[in-house]
């Protein structure tokens, strides 16, 4: 085993570090040193005590927007082209169902008002069908104010050109009224048939009795004629008498029999006709509802890509587009409508999925608008109501607002359709030891597993 080698310069420096170190060692450390240290002891014993009693919340942050229970509309463009008529301005008011502005097409404007107004007329629809707007007792000219001739249709023409043809047959039917006539006629002679029942009936009566008669003088004759009383002569003429009144009688009987044969015929005619005429004018009736309903749905489809039509009663106010001929592009908002009346204010929290599971129903939140600066005008304390079950992208959260927006400055906001903010929604309080051990935990965890 090598021995170790020192030299005489390490001797001296290793004596002279141990002088150093034994003056150190050998002095008494002064009171300030010895509290100190005591003191920084019970400051960290108490740091650490305490991180097992403080709390303070976790705050998860999301994006808001207010609006009341009746929201604002969005009128989006659904085709690209021109403003071909813009019939409203900035804050005007409309009524719902009202058109607002056209996108360029080749339908005239003009044209497809009336066609509008057609399919909303009550003489011609009722469920889908034709009601008696057509009478017998209208003039021509009238009954094609109800229905016109429309051009300039564009895609609209041809589904409304099945509708007037339609229209015009069903017209035609109920003006030339075949049936009806026909009806009419074989009915007239119905009434006359009647009466010649009547009078055969009577006709009958008649030769009943005169049948009965010469029956009675026959029998009587038969008598006189066995005793010799009368000639072969007198008997004959009674016999012969007998058989023409037999005759008369089963004339009178077979042309009374003709007669109401006649009539049940007449009776059967009748109800043929009016079972056709019912038939025919259901067909025409049908072809018109599915028309009109063709046109309803080839005019809604229309509307839907060429039209913007207000849904609500409220003001307009404009997006970018502020007179006719200016271009614009599907799915670009032109307009918002706006309603009058204000419900219940909502509000929309936009959850991040991450850590939305501490987020529970009733928990504080406070909401922080972007046009009011929460440093000066404050931010309004709410609860969170109901959180949407299935996230997609994200959870939605609503809080039902007060009317009035108030601060916790005590400042009134005023309110905006679409306001919007940061919400800090406080979830459940950990201590601080929690916060820290957690991590540590989960670390652990980790590498065990």
């Amino acid at each position: 085993m090598k021995r170790l080698k020192v030299t005489q310069k390490e001797t001296e420096q290793l004596n002279l570090r141990s002088d150093e170190v034994k003056e150190i060692m050998g002095h008494i450390p002064t009171r300030i040193i010895r509290y100190g240290i005591s003191i920084i002891a019970f400051i960290i014993t108490g740091i650490f005590i305490f991180s097992f009693f403080f709390k303070y919340p976790d705050v998860i942050n999301g994006a808001f927007y207010v609006q009341s229970a009746n929201p604002p509309t969005f009128m989006l463009s659904a085709s690209n082209g021109k403003v071909q008529a813009l019939l409203v301005a900035d804050k005007d008011t409309v009524q719902n169902g009202q058109l607002l502005a056209m996108v360029e097409n080749s339908t005239d404007i003009d044209a497809y008002l009336q066609v509008k107004g057609i399919v909303l007329n009550k003489k011609l629809n009722k469920d889908g069908s034709l009601l008696s707007a057509v009478s017998l007792s209208c003039e021509t000219d009238s009954i094609f104010n109800v229905l016109p001739v429309i051009n300039q249709l564009g895609a609209l023409q041809t589904v409304y050109s099945n509708l007037y043809r339609s229209y015009k047959d069903y017209l035609n039917f109920r003006q030339l009224d075949y049936h009806q006539r026909k009806i009419d006629l074989l009915e007239n002679k119905q009434t006359e048939t009647f009466k010649q029942i009547k009078l055969q009936k009577q006709q009958l009566h008649s030769a009943q009795k005169a049948y009965g008669i010469a029956v009675k003088e026959f029998s009587r004759d038969s008598l006189l004629f066995m005793d010799n009383t009368i000639a072969a002569a007198e008997f004959q003429k009674a016999q012969k008498n007998l058989v023409n009144q037999k005759m008369s009688l089963t004339n009178t009987e077979l042309n009374l029999s003709n007669s109401q044969m006649a009539l049940a015929e007449l009776e059967s005619q009748i109800i043929e006709l009016q079972l056709k005429q019912t038939q025919e004018s259901d067909a025409l009736d049908l072809a018109f509802g599915q028309a009109l309903e063709k046109l309803k749905g080839e005019l809604a489809e229309w509307e839907k890509r060429y039209c913007l039509i207000s849904p609500i009663k409220g003001r307009v106010a404009l997006s970018g587009i502020w007179e006719e001929n200016q271009n614009i592009r599907s799915g670009q908002h032109v307009m918002t409508i706006v309603p009058f009346e204000r419900s219940q204010l909502l509000a929309k929290v936009i959850i991040p999925v991450s850590r939305a599971g501490k987020v529970k129903v009733q928990q504080s939140v406070n909401l922080k608008f972007a046009d009011f600066p929460y440093r000066e005008y404050g931010m309004v304390n709410a609860l969170l109501n109901a959180i949407s079950e299935v996230p997609d992208s994200a959870y939605i959260g609503t809080i039902y607002l007060n009317d009035s927006l108030v601060s916790n400055y005590g400042k009134q906001l005023p309110f905006k359709q679409n306001m919007q903010g940061m919400a800090e929604i406080i979830t459940d309080d950990l201590t601080l030891a929690e916060r820290m051990i957690y991590p540590l935990r989960a670390i652990f965890e980790e590498h065990v597993n």
